[in-house]
């Protein structure tokens, strides 16, 4: 970390919020047969209470790598290490400039390696655990340009604001001010960061979840990122010490907010990919082995590339399943070719179970 004598550059955003490209159209899914009753009796398709309190929600299924904000966490501070090595061993993390627009322009760069580099591995985390090249190659096509313009963007911008900040911290003699400099200039990377997220799940809930939690997670990794850079005198090892306290700090930031502000989820409780949970944003989910579906269930031979789709059915929350021509889907043991979920079900797709979980509201 630099002293107040000499401009530094400052890690701001990484900005990854934009819409995706339209993946190839899934086929129909087969019509609901009328005459086929709901499982369990939810002729009405109400979802019972849950009966849980909102600070339930928190440890719903334990905090594991699996779980949202164990995801999150992991991937996160996955993408904001890769962006540090190779900026690093590139020397872009480095390196001095004559002019202060020159510094911007540095800091630009900088952070938009870094963007691209987290965009890609945060967004593609469940590719990168299945080995799938294909689906992470997409997950690079979707965020990672977004990832590095607008990184790029917020990391000019960042040290323009923490520029001028240093300035009146000098003037005012002001230790704190740099503080504040520097936990701005990350919770404008952090906002980045979050709404990276969204690139690839294009929903509005999913943005605002992303935002909040990386303006919070940045600016309090940006206060540590300072106190790290004053007690770490090797430069590498002060933007490493101080990128994994950002990244770690985004990443549980989003996954407590995801956590906290999701209508409904499922977790899968059986096969190969136990433990993992998924929210549900948007208004039609595909889910499938295939990386182009809203959810990837992998480690399932039996699994379809697209296997069923979740829909909102109306704006009181109400879910339904159906699956797509060719495949078989049983709720709490039941096959069945739609179905209106409700909190508590169990839906089975070859070796995998599901269970689906919503929010009282």
């Amino acid at each position: 970390m630099s002293t107040p004598e000499r401009p530094k550059l400052v890690v701001s955003f990484d900005e990854d919020d934009a819409t995706p490209p339209k993946a190839a159209p899934p086929p129909t899914p087969v019509a609901p047969p009328p005459a086929l009753p709901t499982v369990g009796g939810n002729a009405s398709g109400r979802a019972p209470a849950a009966g849980a309190p909102s600070a339930a929600l928190l440890t719903a299924g334990g905090f594991s790598p699996g779980s949202v904000q164990g995801r999150s966490l992991i991937a996160a501070t996955a993408g904001i290490v890769a962006g540090w090595a190779i900026t690093e061993i590139t020397g872009i993390a480095g390196g001095t400039a004559t002019t202060q627009a020159g510094l911007n322009f540095k800091a630009g760069v900088w952070v938009g390696v870094l963007g691209l580099f987290f965009a890609v591995i945060y967004t593609g985390w469940e590719q990168i655990e299945a080995r799938d090249g294909e689906g992470l190659l997409l997950r690079l096509r979707q965020a990672g340009p977004w990832g590095a313009g607008l990184g790029f963007v917020a990391g000019f911008l960042a040290n323009v604001i923490f520029h001028a900040l240093l300035i009146q911290a000098i003037k005012s003699n002001s230790h704190a001010l740099l503080y504040v400099a520097r936990g701005l200039g990350w919770a404008i990377f952090g906002l980045g960061m979050g709404a990276t997220t969204a690139a690839v799940v294009r929903a509005r809930e999913k943005l605002i979840n992303g935002a909040l939690g990386g303006v919070m997670g940045g600016a309090a990794g940006g206060l540590l990122f300072e106190y790290v850079g004053e007690h770490v005198h090797s430069e590498t090892m002060s933007r490493l010490f101080g990128l994994v306290v950002i990244g770690a700090g985004n990443g549980l930031a989003i996954g407590l907010v995801e956590t906290l502000r999701r209508e409904a989820w499922l977790r899968v409780v059986g096969g190969g990919m136990a433990g993992k949970e998924f929210v549900l944003y948007e208004v039609e989910t595909p889910v499938g082995s295939s990386p182009k579906c809203g959810i990837t269930l992998i480690k399932d031979p039996a699994i379809a590339p697209f296997h069923f789709v979740i829909r909102a059915d109306d704006g009181h929350g109400r879910r339904s399943i159906t699956p797509y021509e060719g495949a078989s889907v049983a709720i709490n043991g039941t096959p069945v070719g739609h179905h209106v979920l409700r909190s508590g079900d169990t839906i089975t797709v070859g070796a995998t179970a599901i269970a689906y979980s919503e929010r009282t509201i």
